[in-house]
């Protein structure tokens, strides 16, 4: 199972916000990064082809174009900023994520699919009985989780996430980070501003740079440079004990 963008550009106001931008995304969790305007979201974007959002290039799954019928059946997203005074329980919720499939009734399977993502969410929460509980109930972390348990009910091939754990504390980043190493079988595609947090938990970075790739690899080979010459602040590599830790000084 393969992902492959080729040559992707984009433009806004006359400025290229990616150019040639090419890349082959194999099952596992990517880490998307890069400064402000660097271009993760417009990446997501163009993957999911966004009403409204214009690019060229060429994506295709399997060496077959994504169509329409096939985003809508295949690739799940989660936006970056979600309502958090939503009244829908996370059963309704969790129902919604079905929303490409249901028919006049709900089926024998799609139930047991909501169940399962029931008792998986309050096995990972430690709450009781959270079916009948509104999303305005739950705190950051607790409907960050549900929506991502929304976003994998109907079982997608790709997963795009769009700076998932921005405002998570570090013990909920971590969860649901680890929540997205579980999935198998699944290419997950995560842009983030956690420079430390994806160099430590995430196994492939993607760092963007003025709309080009300049960085792709596994975490453990990105070097303090690479991250001085894109943020633009001095770096400092930090390792101990295997863990390679950042700091992030001064700018230049």
């Amino acid at each position: 199972m393969e992902l492959t963008i080729n040559n992707i550009n984009v433009q806004f106001d006359g400025k290229n916000v990616l150019t040639s931008i090419s890349h082959e995304f194999t099952p596992g969790v990517y880490g998307v990064l890069g400064k402000n305007g660097a271009g993760k979201s417009t990446l997501l974007n163009a993957i999911r082809n966004k009403s409204g959002f214009q690019w060229n290039g060429e994506i295709r799954f399997n060496k077959n174009k994504l169509d329409e019928q096939f985003i809508k059946d295949n690739i799940s997203y989660l936006p970056q900023t979600n309502s958090d005074d939503s009244v829908l329980t996370v059963k309704q919720t969790l129902l919604m994520g079905l929303y490409n499939e249901l028919k006049w009734r709900i089926t024998r399977e799609q139930h047991l699919r909501i169940n399962e993502a029931i008792d998986k969410l309050e096995t990972q929460l430690g709450v009781d009985n959270i079916a009948q509980k509104k999303l305005n109930e739950l705190s950051g972390g607790q409907r960050q989780l549900v929506l991502l348990a929304q976003c994998l009910i109907k079982r997608p091939k790709i997963l795009l996430l769009d700076e998932p754990c921005t405002h998570l504390d570090i013990r909920n980043q971590i969860i649901f980070i680890n929540r997205m190493k579980e999935l198998e079988d699944m290419i997950i595609i995560s842009t983030m501003h956690e420079i430390n947090l994806a160099v430590q938990h995430v196994d492939t970075i993607l760092l963007l740079n003025d709309g080009n790739i300049a960085y792709s690899g596994h975490r453990q080979n990105i070097d303090p440079d690479i991250l001085q010459k894109v943020y633009g602040v001095k770096t400092i590599l930090i390792e101990q004990n295997d863990i390679r830790d950042f700091a992030f000084t001064d700018v230049l």
